[in-house]
Protein backbone atom coordinates (compact mmCIF):
# COMPACT_ATOMS: atom_id res chain seq x y z
CA UNK A 1 0.00 0.00 0.00
CA UNK A 2 1.50 3.20 -1.23
CA UNK A 3 0.80 7.05 0.72
CA UNK A 4 1.95 10.49 0.64
CA UNK A 5 1.78 13.07 3.55
CA UNK A 6 0.66 16.33 2.91
CA UNK A 7 0.91 18.80 5.86
CA UNK A 8 -0.57 22.18 5.62
CA UNK A 9 1.07 25.05 7.58
CA UNK A 10 1.83 28.55 6.56
CA UNK A 11 3.58 28.21 9.42
CA UNK A 12 6.18 25.85 8.51
CA UNK A 13 7.03 27.13 5.53
CA UNK A 14 7.86 30.85 6.95
CA UNK A 15 9.93 29.35 9.77
CA UNK A 16 7.88 30.65 12.67
CA UNK A 17 6.96 26.67 13.24
CA UNK A 18 9.45 23.85 13.16
CA UNK A 19 7.07 20.56 11.44
CA UNK A 20 8.31 17.74 13.71
CA UNK A 21 5.32 15.27 13.17
CA UNK A 22 5.92 14.04 9.43
CA UNK A 23 9.25 11.69 10.30
CA UNK A 24 7.24 9.75 12.92
CA UNK A 25 4.15 9.40 10.62
CA UNK A 26 6.45 8.21 7.86
CA UNK A 27 8.34 5.90 10.68
CA UNK A 28 5.18 4.43 12.14
CA UNK A 29 3.22 4.02 8.54
CA UNK A 30 6.92 2.52 7.71
CA UNK A 31 5.98 -0.54 10.07
CA UNK A 32 2.10 -0.66 9.30
CA UNK A 33 3.45 -1.59 5.82
CA UNK A 34 2.29 1.41 4.49
CA UNK A 35 4.94 2.73 1.91
CA UNK A 36 5.16 6.55 1.97
CA UNK A 37 5.83 7.79 -1.35
CA UNK A 38 6.81 11.64 -0.40
CA UNK A 39 5.66 14.32 1.99
CA UNK A 40 4.94 17.90 1.25
CA UNK A 41 4.30 20.65 3.18
CA UNK A 42 1.91 23.20 1.57
CA UNK A 43 0.89 26.45 2.74
CA UNK A 44 -2.75 27.12 4.15
CA UNK A 45 -4.26 28.11 0.70
CA UNK A 46 -7.10 26.31 -1.28
CA UNK A 47 -5.45 26.28 -4.52
CA UNK A 48 -2.05 24.41 -2.85
CA UNK A 49 -3.55 22.51 -1.21
CA UNK A 50 -5.95 21.21 -4.29
CA UNK A 51 -2.91 20.92 -6.05
CA UNK A 52 -0.93 18.93 -3.66
CA UNK A 53 -4.13 16.65 -3.49
CA UNK A 54 -4.33 16.42 -7.11
CA UNK A 55 -0.81 15.82 -7.33
CA UNK A 56 -0.30 12.89 -4.69
CA UNK A 57 -3.60 10.82 -6.35
CA UNK A 58 -2.21 10.84 -9.48
CA UNK A 59 0.05 8.00 -8.03
CA UNK A 60 -1.43 7.02 -4.39
CA UNK A 61 -4.56 6.71 -3.24
CA UNK A 62 -4.38 7.24 0.01
CA UNK A 63 -3.31 10.54 1.57
CA UNK A 64 -2.58 11.74 4.93
CA UNK A 65 -3.48 15.47 6.02
CA UNK A 66 -1.79 17.29 8.79
CA UNK A 67 -3.21 20.69 9.58
CA UNK A 68 -6.21 20.25 8.18
CA UNK A 69 -8.85 20.85 10.33
CA UNK A 70 -8.88 23.63 13.55
CA UNK A 71 -9.24 27.07 13.39
CA UNK A 72 -9.09 29.17 9.85
CA UNK A 73 -8.95 25.39 8.37
CA UNK A 74 -12.33 25.16 6.24
CA UNK A 75 -13.72 21.81 5.65
CA UNK A 76 -15.62 23.09 2.58
CA UNK A 77 -12.24 22.24 0.81
CA UNK A 78 -12.36 17.96 0.84
CA UNK A 79 -15.90 18.26 1.16
CA UNK A 80 -15.98 19.66 -2.03
CA UNK A 81 -13.32 17.63 -3.56
CA UNK A 82 -14.94 14.59 -2.77
CA UNK A 83 -18.12 15.89 -3.70
CA UNK A 84 -20.08 15.70 -0.31
CA UNK A 85 -21.35 18.53 1.28
CA UNK A 86 -20.17 19.40 4.72
CA UNK A 87 -22.70 18.31 7.78
CA UNK A 88 -22.79 19.35 11.65
CA UNK A 89 -21.90 15.92 13.64
CA UNK A 90 -23.66 16.07 17.04
CA UNK A 91 -21.75 13.37 18.55
CA UNK A 92 -18.59 15.15 17.74
CA UNK A 93 -19.76 18.64 19.37
CA UNK A 94 -20.61 16.91 22.58
CA UNK A 95 -17.46 14.76 22.98
CA UNK A 96 -15.09 17.87 22.11
CA UNK A 97 -17.81 19.86 24.41
CA UNK A 98 -16.43 17.45 27.31
CA UNK A 99 -12.95 17.59 26.70
CA UNK A 100 -12.69 21.25 27.02
CA UNK A 101 -15.11 21.59 30.02
CA UNK A 102 -12.61 18.67 31.47
CA UNK A 103 -9.17 20.83 30.67
CA UNK A 104 -10.52 24.12 31.76
CA UNK A 105 -9.86 25.76 28.43
CA UNK A 106 -12.25 28.62 27.54
CA UNK A 107 -14.24 27.98 24.18
CA UNK A 108 -17.72 29.40 23.04
CA UNK A 109 -20.42 26.58 21.68
CA UNK A 110 -20.14 28.73 18.58
CA UNK A 111 -16.63 28.05 18.21
CA UNK A 112 -16.82 24.28 18.65
CA UNK A 113 -19.69 23.86 16.41
CA UNK A 114 -17.75 25.20 13.74
CA UNK A 115 -15.00 22.52 14.23
CA UNK A 116 -17.87 20.09 14.05
CA UNK A 117 -19.03 20.81 10.61
CA UNK A 118 -17.52 17.64 8.74
CA UNK A 119 -18.09 16.45 5.40
CA UNK A 120 -20.91 13.98 4.67
CA UNK A 121 -19.86 10.36 5.29
CA UNK A 122 -17.01 10.76 6.95
CA UNK A 123 -15.47 8.20 9.87
CA UNK A 124 -14.61 10.51 12.40
CA UNK A 125 -11.90 9.81 15.19
CA UNK A 126 -12.76 11.48 18.88
CA UNK A 127 -9.63 12.93 20.12
CA UNK A 128 -8.78 11.86 23.86
CA UNK A 129 -5.74 14.02 24.39
CA UNK A 130 -6.97 17.36 23.02
CA UNK A 131 -10.48 17.64 21.61
CA UNK A 132 -10.11 18.29 17.77
CA UNK A 133 -11.31 15.51 16.25
CA UNK A 134 -9.82 13.52 12.88
CA UNK A 135 -11.91 11.97 10.14
CA UNK A 136 -11.34 9.64 7.46
CA UNK A 137 -13.13 10.40 3.74
CA UNK A 138 -13.22 7.82 1.54
CA UNK A 139 -14.28 7.09 -2.32
CA UNK A 140 -13.90 4.08 -5.09
CA UNK A 141 -10.89 5.50 -5.57
CA UNK A 142 -9.37 7.79 -3.01
CA UNK A 143 -8.56 7.93 0.60
CA UNK A 144 -8.62 11.22 2.64
CA UNK A 145 -7.12 11.02 6.28
CA UNK A 146 -7.37 14.10 7.98
CA UNK A 147 -6.02 15.07 11.28
CA UNK A 148 -5.58 18.10 13.49
CA UNK A 149 -2.59 20.77 13.56
CA UNK A 150 -1.19 20.13 16.98
CA UNK A 151 1.87 17.20 16.88
CA UNK A 152 0.28 16.16 20.74
CA UNK A 153 -3.23 15.60 18.81
CA UNK A 154 -1.75 14.16 15.60
CA UNK A 155 -0.35 11.38 17.85
CA UNK A 156 -3.35 10.54 19.67
CA UNK A 157 -5.45 10.02 16.92
CA UNK A 158 -2.85 8.14 14.88
CA UNK A 159 -2.22 5.64 17.81
CA UNK A 160 -5.61 5.43 18.82
CA UNK A 161 -7.80 5.15 15.77
CA UNK A 162 -5.38 5.37 12.46
CA UNK A 163 -3.66 2.44 13.45
CA UNK A 164 -6.31 0.17 13.53
CA UNK A 165 -7.35 1.66 10.45
CA UNK A 166 -4.58 0.58 8.33
CA UNK A 167 -4.63 -2.70 9.70
CA UNK A 168 -7.54 -3.19 8.38
CA UNK A 169 -6.76 -1.62 5.18
CA UNK A 170 -3.51 -3.33 4.91
CA UNK A 171 -4.24 -6.45 6.56
CA UNK A 172 -1.08 -7.19 7.87
CA UNK A 173 0.23 -10.79 8.68
CA UNK A 174 2.87 -11.62 11.08
CA UNK A 175 5.24 -14.53 11.52
CA UNK A 176 8.53 -15.41 13.39
CA UNK A 177 11.18 -18.37 13.13
CA UNK A 178 14.24 -18.80 15.35
CA UNK A 179 17.68 -20.42 14.59
CA UNK A 180 19.13 -21.68 18.25
CA UNK A 181 22.86 -21.81 17.57
CA UNK A 182 25.23 -24.14 19.54
CA UNK A 183 28.81 -23.96 20.73
CA UNK A 184 30.64 -24.01 17.53
CA UNK A 185 28.21 -20.53 17.35
CA UNK A 186 29.21 -19.31 20.28
CA UNK A 187 32.94 -19.68 19.71
CA UNK A 188 32.47 -17.14 16.72
CA UNK A 189 31.30 -14.48 18.94
CA UNK A 190 28.78 -11.50 18.22
CA UNK A 191 30.95 -10.29 15.99
CA UNK A 192 32.09 -13.26 14.05
CA UNK A 193 28.07 -14.25 13.45
CA UNK A 194 27.37 -10.65 11.94
CA UNK A 195 30.61 -11.37 9.58
CA UNK A 196 28.97 -14.33 8.47
CA UNK A 197 25.40 -13.35 8.23
CA UNK A 198 26.90 -10.46 6.40
CA UNK A 199 23.83 -7.90 4.50
CA UNK A 200 21.14 -10.82 5.83
CA UNK A 201 21.77 -8.38 9.31
CA UNK A 202 20.49 -5.50 7.33
CA UNK A 203 16.80 -6.78 6.16
CA UNK A 204 14.37 -4.68 7.29
CA UNK A 205 11.47 -7.65 5.95
CA UNK A 206 12.40 -10.11 7.51
CA UNK A 207 13.78 -8.40 10.37
CA UNK A 208 17.09 -10.29 12.33
CA UNK A 209 18.22 -10.11 15.76
CA UNK A 210 20.56 -11.93 17.52
CA UNK A 211 19.88 -12.63 21.51
CA UNK A 212 21.50 -14.88 24.38
CA UNK A 213 18.41 -17.18 25.49
CA UNK A 214 19.99 -19.30 28.61
CA UNK A 215 22.98 -20.53 27.32
CA UNK A 216 23.13 -20.45 23.80
CA UNK A 217 22.77 -17.17 21.12
CA UNK A 218 19.66 -17.52 19.33
CA UNK A 219 18.57 -15.81 15.69
CA UNK A 220 15.28 -14.52 15.99
CA UNK A 221 13.58 -13.77 12.93
CA UNK A 222 10.59 -11.14 12.02
CA UNK A 223 8.26 -11.34 8.95
CA UNK A 224 5.10 -9.38 8.15
CA UNK A 225 2.92 -9.66 4.86
CA UNK A 226 -0.96 -8.97 3.79
CA UNK A 227 -1.73 -12.45 5.72
CA UNK A 228 0.01 -14.55 8.10
CA UNK A 229 0.87 -17.26 5.11
CA UNK A 230 2.78 -14.66 3.22
CA UNK A 231 5.01 -13.61 6.58
CA UNK A 232 5.14 -16.96 7.23
CA UNK A 233 6.95 -17.94 3.64
CA UNK A 234 9.10 -14.92 4.23
CA UNK A 235 10.21 -16.13 7.39
CA UNK A 236 11.03 -19.53 5.98
CA UNK A 237 13.07 -18.15 3.21
CA UNK A 238 15.34 -15.61 5.25
CA UNK A 239 15.38 -19.04 7.54
CA UNK A 240 16.97 -20.78 5.25
CA UNK A 241 19.34 -18.39 3.75
CA UNK A 242 20.39 -17.28 7.27
CA UNK A 243 21.38 -21.06 7.55
CA UNK A 244 23.23 -21.27 4.10
CA UNK A 245 25.50 -18.26 5.71
CA UNK A 246 26.46 -19.91 8.83
CA UNK A 247 26.84 -23.72 8.07
CA UNK A 248 25.01 -26.18 9.40
CA UNK A 249 27.63 -27.28 12.06
CA UNK A 250 26.79 -23.84 14.27
CA UNK A 251 22.83 -24.95 14.42
CA UNK A 252 21.47 -26.59 17.72
CA UNK A 253 17.41 -26.36 16.69
CA UNK A 254 14.84 -24.60 14.12
CA UNK A 255 11.66 -23.55 15.57
CA UNK A 256 8.67 -21.59 14.90
CA UNK A 257 8.94 -18.62 16.91
CA UNK A 258 5.47 -16.61 18.47
CA UNK A 259 5.16 -13.08 17.84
Amino acid sequence: MKADIICIGTEYITGMLPENTTNYLAGRMAELDVNVRRIVIVGSYEEEIRKALDDSYQDVDTVLLTGGIGYGRSQDIFADYFGKKLIFSEDAFTHMKKQVEKSGIRMDDTQLKGLAEIPEGAMIFDNYDGYVPGYVLESEEKTLIVLPFLSTDIKAIFEDDIVGYFYKRVSIGNAGMKIILNEKAEEKGIRGLLSSLGDLCKSENPSLDIVKEENNYVLKIRAVGPTNGDAMILANLFTSDCCQKLGSECILNIKEDTI
